[in-house]
């Protein structure tokens, strides 16, 4: 196998230890910044089984993909800033487009897949052609001023970068008669006149029109998904919902992820738990269909072997939604199934013995 990604990944060596448990030779990383800085020579070495894993993370990758995305890249490291993100999707996008065309590779997960998933706005169409339970999108946004007439008869959105992970740029944003509450992962930051945002493990709040109105002509021009804001159901406490991998095509691995915010992710150091205590309360016909519902998203990627998906239940658990689903979803250390972690798993069903 071949891994495009980075050497000090943590992903990469949950990879190598699983295929050295399963008794294959370790795997040959070629880099993104090899492919982004020299994209015929390395892609020239792809071929047979291929997997591709997050390119997030590391600042040489960021800059080249910006650069290539048609922006300017960033002119030096500031830990958790956002630079020019529609730049960035740009070109991670023109990336994934060259790659699917490369032949002789047997993808883990296709890059025309990876596309549609990596997409908020191209995944939840999809979803809602085929009758995947989700919250209803709120149409294109271009400005903080239309955002705020389609909310009228909602009162209550999630906004998302189109391209993102990690609740990067997610805003919770409320309108009331009171005024305005946007609960985010963004960081606004002045420095010497200049405005900059980072992206913040802590959720920051913001009330005031001007910071809010500032917030939204910042985020949206690099594209934004907006849905509905479903209620979550509640669980010990805490807001949940459950982070769920398929592999080929049968859901795995479920644990829950837990906050007392409206943002749920694990990367802002939100509680994790086991399922069990979880599955004592939730009526088993509606686990049931919850766990159909996985395999209905799965069937829909037959070309990615696994997936992660985020999928919360309305209060009383009665119906559930799929949040979205992600082509790196997989990194779940600790989280076992039939006494596989998610790695072994994925690599024993993939490869032959």
């Amino acid at each position: 196998m071949i891994v495009i990604g980075h050497t000090d990944c943590p992903r990469v060596a949950h990879i190598q230890a699983a295929l050295a448990s399963l008794g294959h030779v370790s795997t040959h990383v070629i880099t993104w910044t090899q492919l982004l800085s020299d994209f015929d020579r390395f892609a020239n070495q792809l071929s047979g089984d291929v997997r591709l894993e997050s390119p997030g993370r590391n600042f040489d990758v960021e800059r080249l993909l910006i650069e290539q995305g048609g922006g300017e890249p960033p002119p030096a490291f500031d830990r958790g800033r956002l630079w020019n993100l529609g730049a960035w999707s740009n070109g991670f996008h023109s990336l994934l487009q060259r790659l699917q065309h490369i032949p002789n590779v047997r993808w883990f997960a296709h890059p025309a897949e990876v596309i549609t998933l990596f997409d908020k706005r191209l995944s939840h169409s999809l979803f809602a052609q085929h009758d995947i339970p989700i919250a209803e999108s709120l149409g294109n946004i271009t400005s903080f001023d239309e955002l705020q007439q389609r909310m009228l008869p909602h009162g209550r959105a999630f906004v998302k970068l189109a391209w993102g992970s990690a609740a990067t740029g997610v805003v919770a944003y409320a309108v009331g008669p009171l005024g305005q509450r946007a609960v985010t992962t963004v960081e606004m930051v002045a420095i010497d006149g200049e405005r900059r945002f980072y992206n913040s493990r802590k959720l920051r709040t913001y009330e005031s029109l001007d910071d809010v109105r500032t917030l939204f002509d910042w985020l949206i021009p690099h594209g934004v998904h907006v849905e509905e804001w479903i209620p979550k159901a509640g669980f010990q406490d805490h807001t949940f919902d459950l982070r769920i991998v398929t592999i080929g095509g049968e859901p795995c691995h479920p644990i829950v992820r837990m906050s007392q915010s409206p943002i749920t992710n694990l990367y802002l150091l939100n509680r994790r738990s086991d399922v069990a205590p979880l599955r004592e309360i939730v009526p088993v016909s509606s686990w049931d269909a919850m766990l159909d519902t996985a395999r209905r998203v799965a069937a829909l990627f037959p070309r990615c072997h696994a997936l992660g998906l985020d999928i919360a239940f309305t209060p009383n658990y009665r119906r559930h939604f799929v949040i979205e689903a992600n082509a790196f979803g997989d990194l779940l250390p600790g989280t076992l199934h039939n006494g596989e972690d998610t790695y072994t798993a994925e690599l024993r069903t993939w490869m032959p013995t």
